[in-house]
């Protein structure tokens, strides 16, 4: 959850236009008071502590395949379970909105995976994923394959992982669903200084190959840092790198 929370506050205090993704999301698909929401992939639990206001008369409830997760969000006072999105442990139509944010990307057999959110959502209930464009931040996920593959350690093949990115993942819902409209945000991040940019590497590692617990973990970081500190060692130097999501919403008829 650290890492995840490190990658959060990264979009929201260096993107440039400023982003507040899960902001935009709720722009995108307002959520009503009284509406009953399932976040898939709940995380640290900041979204659905937004939708848990006083006001709130729905229920609202997270899951996620992780332990501590699971423990995030209910530090926030929010109820959440621990469970995966291909035996969602619910009852057909449940839930008025569906959110998975950020996890399909993470995941295998994902048409299977959009036929149960639908599973769960009551008729004319709404389904919101947001997943990140294709090559996001090139640069640096440049710099990490470069260090990570100099310890000689083998970063996931390409076709071993989900693809699923701005580009797919429409399409795949449209074909579930039989609707989807989406809304895409693209920018940049931009840092000024080489200590968050070196906190975000590291938060990404795991991606790579190089798990906290590796062996090589620590070496890696160390070169990641070092290659970063010595960029912005040039004068009026500016870390700036592509960035862009997409928000898709369809309806169950």
């Amino acid at each position: 959850m650290d890492r995840l929370t490190v990658r959060q506050r990264v979009h929201l205090l260096h993107s440039d236009p400023p982003d507040d993704i899960e902001a935009s999301t709720l722009s995108f698909a307002p959520v009503d008071h009284s509406a009953s929401v399932l976040d898939i992939g709940c995380g640290t639990g900041s979204f659905l502590a937004r939708l848990s206001h006083p006001h709130r008369t729905g229920r609202v409830l997270g899951l996620d395949i992780s332990e501590a997760a699971v423990a995030s969000v209910t530090a926030h006072g929010v109820p959440a379970v621990r469970g995966e999105v291909h035996r969602l442990p619910f009852k057909e139509g449940e839930f008025d909105v569906v959110f998975a944010r950020h996890m399909l990307d993470h995941i295998h057999r994902v048409p299977e995976a959009l036929e149960e959110c639908r599973r769960v959502l009551k008729r004319s209930g709404r389904f919101v994923a947001v997943v990140n464009d294709a090559g996001q931040a090139p640069m640096l996920s440049k710099l990490i394959t470069r260090t990570v593959e100099s310890y000689g350690i083998d970063i996931t093949p390409p076709d071993a992982r989900p693809e699923i990115d701005s580009g797919n993942l429409p399409a795949m819902i449209e074909e579930i669903f039989g609707n989807v409209q989406v809304k895409s945000v693209s920018g940049f991040l931009v840092f000024d200084e080489p200590d968050p940019l070196i906190e975000f590497a590291v938060s990404l590692l795991t991606f790579y190959g190089v798990p906290v617990a590796s062996s090589e973990f620590s070496a890696v970081c160390a070169s990641i840092a070092d290659e970063v500190n010595s960029a912005f060692r040039q004068p009026g130097f500016s870390w700036r790198d592509r960035k862009g999501y997409s928000i898709s919403m369809a309806v169950k008829g």
